[in-house]
Order: C-alpha cells, then structure tokens, then sequence
C-alpha cells in the first residue's frame, strides 16, 4: 500500500511538473517580445552557436523557410538585413508559424550583419555561395517558401547589363537544378552548369535587381522583382 500511494504521489508530481514547465513554456512564447511589444524577441545569440556547416544543414529539417542567399565580400557595405527579417518577426504572427530564415553567404560579411540580428528568433547561418548547387540543396532550396537573393557588392554603373550578372545567374542556375536526380553530391566540388531551357520546378525566387532593365534577362513568372 505504502508503496503504490508513493508511486502514485511520484505520478502526481511529475504531472504537476510538466504541467509547471509547460505553462512556463507558453508563458516565455507570449512575453517574448521586444520593449515595444511589435517583434518577437529572443536572448542574444552568438553567430557561432547558429552557424551551420553543410553537413549539419544536410540533417536538419527544413520545410517552409525562407533562404537569403547574399552576393558579398568580406567588406561589403552593409545591406541592413534586420529590415529585412523584422516584418519576419512581426508579433501578430504566432511563434509558431514564424518562418525560419536562413542566410547563406560570406561569413565574416554577415558577421558584420549580426549585431542587428542576434535578438530575433529562428534565424542560422551557413557559408557558401548562392551559385553552388550542394549548398543550395543542403538547405533544402526545394521545399523552402522563398528564396531570395541579393548582393551587397557595388554595381557597375558604367555597364547595366553586368551590374546584375551574380543574381541573374544564381536565378537562372536555381531554375534549371533538377530535383528529381541526385546528380549534386553534396560534398562535391562546385561545377558549372549548363543553362538550358526546362520545366519550372517549383521553386519561388525575389530578386534584387540594381537596374530594372535587366529583367529581359528573366522570363519565369515565378520570379519576383524588386
């Protein structure tokens, strides 16, 4: 008797104690916002501690996120990607349904970035280049929401029809990949790809584009503009 009454006495408390963390839980979702009340929040972050190698990228489960791919060097000006991820975190959307973004591109230059950006939840990093296809696929490029790409790098005013080449390429490289075949191992090397002419294959893109008159080079309809 004595020793079911403490089973049962363990049950209850253990009980009391999910329910405890639970509530604790749920109460740190809703008061995790900013001191205006309009973003969602969270502690300050290390760069480090949400950097992805290729391979971590390669098992984590990405579904519906959202991929910033940045065209970048090292002491590129800065794009003010918190603009950006802000409307991202607005705090009438529920945390839940807040979208991963994951920024892929030259580490030291979102490093720059990241003092801006520690403080907003579900956010990782990952190196590499818009252009290589591993990387791309590593992230899950095909069942993600949106990518979109820009490029800190100062266009060429001189010559427009250059000035958006590094987007325009990544854009065209996505659109042709083929999901369907494993054909990019993704601890291959980077290799160029032919650009043919295929059937869309589902992936949503929005471009920053430096000159408008650049978009004779686009014709998908799945791709945005701005």
């Amino acid at each position: 008797s004595n020793g079911r009454s403490t089973s049962l006495k363990a049950v209850t408390n253990t009980h009391i104690c999910m329910e405890k963390r639970d509530k604790e839980e749920e109460g740190e979702i809703k008061m995790n916002f900013d001191a205006t009340g309009c973003f969602h929040w969270c502690s300050s972050r290390l760069i480090e501690e949400c950097t992805l190698t290729r391979e971590e990228s390669t098992v984590t489960m990405f579904a519906g996120h959202i991929i910033v791919a940045i065209f970048a060097d090292e002491d590129s000006p800065l794009l003010g990607l918190r603009n950006l991820v802000m409307p991202l975190r607005a705090s009438n959307i529920a945390f839940n349904d807040l979208r991963h973004v994951v920024l892929l591109g030259n580490l030291e230059f979102i490093k720059r970035e990241w003092p801006l950006l520690r403080h907003l939840p579900k956010i990782s990093v990952m190196e590499g280049s818009p252009m290589n296809r591993a990387d791309l696929m590593a992230l899950k490029i095909k069942m993600s929401r949106t990518c979109i790409i820009l490029s800190a790098k100062v266009p060429e005013k001189a010559e427009p029809a250059f000035a958006d080449k590094e987007i325009i390429m990544a854009a065209l490289n996505i659109k042709s990949m083929d999901f369907n075949s494993d054909v990019f191992p993704l601890n291959g090397e980077e290799k160029a790809i032919p650009l043919t002419k295929s059937s869309p294959n589902g992936v949503t893109l929005l471009l920053d584009l430096a000159f408008s008159t650049n978009v004779r080079y686009l014709d998908d309809h799945e791709m945005y503009l701005t």
